[in-house]
């Protein structure tokens, strides 16, 4: 989705009427913000459960270490977590032909992955803090998406889509250790 700056953009823009609202009437919003929130996540969650089409491993994690190692094979995943670390260190024997989606939720993530030689990838972030290390090419955004794609994601044999939507995502993408 290529207009998630005018969305992000538009948020903020609320955000800050509100704000004003707030100062200019002496009404407290805010106290009515916050549980309107709290129920729309909670409807969020219910929906999106449904949505998940049955070949996606669906979880949620409050606060916690996600690990997936060499030995496990990289399945179509949706992870909801509150503040996690998330390590994805797969071989290439671990990653099946074709197109795996990894889709990543939540409040604080620090995302690391060792993608083989070979393998395509295309990563998009929403958040308002990226901090984002592709291959040892360092970029910051605020308030603004992160895209990558692999040079030949397109023809690539095994490719790993990763969507990350947090409120900080630090994400870290390199080539596996050399043994």
């Amino acid at each position: 989705m290529r207009n998630w700056p005018v969305v992000v953009g538009v948020a903020v823009i609320l955000v800050g009427l509100l704000f004003l609202i707030s100062a200019l009437t002496g009404f407290n919003v805010w106290g009515l913000i916050c549980p309107a929130a709290l129920i729309l996540i909670g409807v969020a969650l219910i929906v999106r459960t449904r949505r998940v089409d049955r070949e996606t491993d669906f979880s949620v994690k409050a606060i916690g270490d996600i690990r997936r190692r060499d030995g496990e094979m990289l399945r179509n995943q949706e992870i909801w977590v509150g503040i996690a670390d998330v390590d994805f260190f797969p071989a290439e024997v671990d990653i099946p032909a074709g197109e795996t989606e990894l889709r990543l939720l939540g409040f604080v993530g620090d995302i690391d992955l060792r993608i083989p030689e070979g393998v395509g990838l295309s990563v998009m972030s929403i958040a308002f803090v990226t901090d984002a290390k592709i291959f040892g090419d360092k970029t910051s955004n605020i308030v603004t998406p992160f895209e990558y794609t692999s040079p030949g994601y397109a023809e690539a044999d095994r490719r790993i889509r990763l969507e990350t939507t947090f409120f900080v995502a630090d994400l870290k993408i390199r080539r596996p250790l050399a043994s």
